[in-house]
């Protein structure tokens, strides 16, 4: 799936990651919107990965 986005994406500012997003740190006010549609059912500690994104 990532190389498929990689190829269908050509903006450099993009990063793929491909590890737990629990573990992904990102500076605070990253973000305006997160969304996901395939990922967040299957984290185990839903409140805490949904707490580092308001931080973030």
């Amino acid at each position: 799936m990532l190389a498929v986005a990689r190829e269908k994406t050509r903006f450099p500012q993009l990063e793929y990651l491909c590890c737990a997003m629990e573990g992904v740190e990102f500076p605070e006010e990253s973000f305006d919107i997160v969304l996901s549609s395939l990922a967040f059912h299957y984290v185990a500690d839903y409140g805490r990965l949904v707490g580092k994104i308001h931080n973030s």
